[in-house]
């Protein structure tokens, strides 16, 4: 007994090739399946980084000195982060403590902060590299930082190093900002003061240059010419006197 065929394949093998694509298009739908899944994730992902709060901490040069240090706290999310606490290891002490005003007694760093807005900062001051490269007082703080989402679903927990020495051995360019022209302005109002101290009060001139030095040159010829004149005045009766004294004598 024969078996019909079909393009030279038995009903055997067209069912084979039958699963074989069904098992085909299965996989092919897994796989489809699976990408669209992980680009699903990938998108939530990214959409969650693009959305929440990110807490930092870490050591900054002052804007008015490059060897003043602060510890700044700053939100470079999207969205306020609450209830954020943040803990310092080994606790941080200045090279200049203050008994009744230590900066590990700083609140930020002792209670829970209910809010901080995006892109808002906390800067505390902490020390001065010049007067703590003296001590033996360490340059790395380990910091961790919790803080969560307003209705609380989800808390974040975060790590980082804080390095003072992280740009030793580098050069250091002074930027010239208000902090110091306000400086200059308190120093130039000092020394005005103080030298006003010493003369008469300060002569203010509102007329052009060279009106002023052609008045001057006038008034100088004023002065001079009054001056001669009271001392003519003075000196033609000395030398009158002086004549009749001699003709009395002779």
């Amino acid at each position: 007994m024969t078996q019909d065929t079909f393009l030279g394949l038995p009903p055997s093998g067209w069912s084979a090739i039958s699963s074989f694509i069904a098992a085909a298009g299965i996989i092919g739908a897994a796989v489809t399946i699976f990408i669209a899944y992980r680009q699903f994730k990938i998108a939530q992902q990214t959409h969650e980084n693009q959305t929440r709060p990110y807490v930092i901490v870490d050591f900054e040069s002052n804007p008015a000195s490059w060897h003043l240090y602060d510890l700044v706290i700053r939100n470079i999310g999207s969205t306020p982060a609450y209830d954020v606490s943040i803990e310092i290891d080994p606790t941080p002490i200045r090279s200049k403590e203050e008994d009744h005003n230590t900066f590990a007694d700083a609140r930020v760093l002792n209670e829970t902060t209910p809010m901080i807005a995006p892109n808002r900062e906390i800067r505390l001051f902490f020390d001065s590299m010049f007067d703590r490269r003296h001590t033996d007082l360490p340059s790395q703080h380990n910091a961790t930082v919790r803080y969560t989402l307003e209705d609380r679903s989800k808390t974040w927990t975060e790590t980082s190093i804080l390095d003072l020495d992280l740009h030793e051995g580098a050069s250091q360019v002074t930027n010239y900002g208000i902090h110091h022209a306000a400086k200059a302005l308190r120093d130039l109002e000092k020394t005005l003061r103080k030298e006003l101290r010493k003369i008469d009060p300060l002569e203010v001139v509102v007329e052009d240059r060279e009106i002023n030095i052609e008045r001057r040159r006038k008034e100088h010829e004023q002065r001079s010419q009054r001056i001669k004149e009271i001392n003519e005045k003075l000196i033609s009766p000395n030398n009158q006197q002086g004549e009749d004294e001699t003709s009395e004598e002779g």
